[in-house]
């Protein structure tokens, strides 16, 4: 065999291979592809409700809902939607681990259902280990993940109610408020009341008002969110038990029971009592804002 058949011989050969490694690699990529929309949620779907675990998601009119009992957290829910949609596989399970994965999946996993009206768009069930979360659909369990998202993606579906319910404190327009008074028991001085007084707010006690000001502090009231809300008795009690930092005493125009909310400051963070029945704990920036003091609504 001549030099020159031997070199056309070895590129036919290598073409060959290429050919058979980019068929196969085609292959993989497009069952993948495949696999990737089995656990994702297409984009233009309408969805109506989230079922996992102890928790239903379901929107009622222009609200969500958790478990028929609470008005859900908007932010959260919109957020859920995209992580669903984002949800990849990043591998498939080794081998030597298949049985033992598909083991923990089908006897601890969550099933994950949503629906668009009375139809099933997806179904699928996960496990959470450590930080790695696996799902199956079928007998082949996968490592998956949310694109763009930096979260342990099991955790988001192992969440309290209570950490599902609205965040918004309040739950009015700042134009629909009918007085708020604002108390610290140990610096008397700082406490004020700002009261609705025919076509404007006014500030007890104060006449050259900085107006600007009122409008602000209105919007950050109605706009307060916690952090989360809580179930622990014994901190709530223990709690209530003690003269709150500050309390705000709040009336709206509609003429719906008066809300109250009791501030504390504690060791483990800032917390509030809402209407003497529900613990919720605040974010440290977002609760600075409100603690205005009746002196920074005088005009400078």
């Amino acid at each position: 065999m001549t030099l020159k058949i031997k070199i056309l011989s070895a590129i036919i050969f290598f073409q060959i291979i290429a050919i058979i490694f980019s068929l196969q690699s085609s292959d993989q990529n497009s069952t993948l592809n495949l696999q990737n929309s089995d656990f994702a949620l297409d984009a233009q779907s309408e969805i109506s409700k989230f079922e996992f675990g102890k928790i239903v998601l379901e929107k009622e009119g222009e609200i969500w809902k958790v478990n028929q009992k609470y008005k859900a957290d908007f932010p959260m829910v919109k957020e859920l939607t995209s992580i669903l949609q984002k949800m990849s596989i990043r591998k498939p399970v080794a081998e030597n681990q298949i049985s033992e994965i598909k083991e923990k999946i089908m006897n601890k996993g969550i099933t994950v259902n949503v629906f668009s009206g009375e139809n099933l768009l997806k179904s699928f069930k996960i496990y959470g280990q450590e930080n790695q979360t696996f799902g199956m659909i079928g007998e082949q369990p996968y490592l998956l993940y949310s694109q763009g998202f930096e979260i342990v993606l099991h955790q988001v579906f192992q969440m309290s109610e209570l950490e599902w319910k609205d965040k918004n404190i309040f739950s009015l327009s700042w134009l629909g408020v009918r007085k708020i008074e604002m108390n610290y028991p140990k610096m008397e001085e700082n406490s004020f009341k700002i009261a609705f007084d025919a076509d404007s707010y006014k500030v007890e006690g104060v006449n050259r008002l900085d107006s600007v000001r009122v409008d602000q502090y209105l919007q950050q009231i109605a706009n307060l969110r916690a952090a989360w809300f809580m179930e622990n008795p014994v901190l709530q009690d223990s709690l209530s038990k003690t003269s709150p930092f500050c309390q705000i005493q709040i009336e709206d125009l509609s003429n719906e029971p008066q809300k109250q909310l009791d501030i504390y400051e504690n060791p483990n963070g800032l917390f509030g009592i809402l209407n003497k029945k529900e613990l919720l704990m605040f974010d440290k920036r977002s609760l600075a804002k409100l603690l205005a003091k009746k002196t920074d609504f005088i005009k400078k």
